[in-house]
C-alpha cells in the first residue's frame, strides 16, 4: 500500500504540472484526498515503518503543491507525539521523512513553562550574578525572583533539523560538522 500511495503522489504532482485545465484539479484533489486518507491511516498503524512514513511524506508534498494549506490531518499534536521517537532512529532516511511530515504542521511554540526545572545546578556564576536582559530569548528574573522567559512564538526547530538532515553524506560535509 505504502508503494502504492507513493506512486500516486508522485503521479498527481506529474499531472498537476503538465495539465492545468480546470477540470482535471477538482479530479486531482479528490485523488488525493482518497491518498490523504490511506496514507494518515496507514501512519498511524505503522509509525516507525520506512515505507510508511516515506509514502506519507510523498503524499504531504502532493498535498502541498496541488492543495496548498492541506494538512495530512488535523491532528497535528498526535502526529507530532506519534513522530517524534522516529527523530532518534540511526536511520537516515526514517529522520528525512518524519522531519518532512512535521514540517507540514504549523510551527510549535516554544515551551515557556519552567517551572519543573533547576537549572543553576548547571551554572559556574556566583549565586549573586544576575546576568543582563537579553533580546535574544534567554530567560531573565523579575523583581520577585521569579524567572521570565521571553521565548516566544513559534519555534523553528523542525525546519533547522530538517535542513542538517538535508546535508548530502559525504567525507567533507562530515570533516565540517565534526570540526565546530
Amino acid at each position: 500500500e505504502s508503494l502504492v500511495l507513493e506512486s500516486c503522489s508522485k503521479s498527481i504532482i506529474e499531472c498537476h504540472k503538465r495539465v492545468s485545465l480546470p477540470k482535471i484539479t477538482p479530479l486531482l484533489r479528490k485523488a488525493l484526498d482518497k491518498s490523504k486518507e490511506c496514507a494518515n491511516s496507514l501512519l498511524f498503524l505503522c509509525p516507525k515503518s520506512l515505507w510508511v512514513v516515506r509514502s506519507a511524506a510523498a503524499v504531504t508534498k502532493a498535498l502541498s503543491i496541488v492543495n496548498p494549506g492541506s494538512k495530512l490531518n488535523d491532528q497535528s499534536n498526535e502526529t507530532f507525539e506519534l513522530l517524534v521517537h522516529n527523530l532518534t532512529e540511526a536511520n537516515h532516511f526514517l529522520r528525512m521523512y518524519t522531519l518532512q511530515i512535521l514540517e507540514s504542521y504549523p510551527a510549535r511554540p516554544f515551551v515557556t513553562d519552567h517551572a519543573d526545572l533547576d537549572l543553576t545546578d548547571d551554572l559556574e556564576e556566583e549565586p549573586s550574578y544576575q546576568p543582563p536582559p537579553n533580546n535574544e530569548g534567554e530567560e531573565v528574573n523579575n523583581t520577585n525572583g521569579s524567572s521570565v522567559s521571553s521565548l516566544s512564538g513559534s519555534c523553528d526547530v523542525i525546519s533547522l533539523m530538517t535542513a542538517l538532515e538535508s546535508i548530502p553524506i559525504a567525507l567533507p560535509n562530515e570533516r565540517k560538522l565534526t570540526s565546530q
